[in-house]
């Protein structure tokens, strides 16, 4: 008799590859953010001691995502992909931001 699989596991397996490479680059940038006082390139401040940081270079849409960074290393911030809004505020929901539209998958 076979074991029904947990429901995180089929929560997680539902995600697809989309969720699964989101999780590889939040592993990649580090489960927290706190920094030295280094700034990065092109970092825009968006808060007290918070910038947000481009990634490398904009998805194949053409859309440029940010990471969130601290020059504070006590400050923690919020580790997810953010884009800019056409009035130059960030938010983490693509479709808000001053973006192409998603090309069809």
């Amino acid at each position: 008799m076979s074991k029904a699989p947990a429901p995180f596991a089929r929560s997680f397996s539902a995600c697809g590859r989309v969720s699964r490479g989101i999780l590889a680059s939040l592993f990649a940038l580090g489960a927290c953010a706190g920094g030295g006082p280094d700034i990065p390139a092109g970092a825009v401040p968006i808060g007290e001691s918070v910038y947000a940081v481009p990634l490398a270079a904009p998805d194949p849409d053409g859309c440029q995502a940010y990471r969130l960074w601290s020059s504070d290393p006590e400050r923690m911030v919020v580790m997810a992909l953010h884009y800019r809004r056409a009035d130059g505020t960030f938010t983490a929901n693509r479709e808000e931001a001053d973006c192409p539209p998603l090309r069809s998958q």
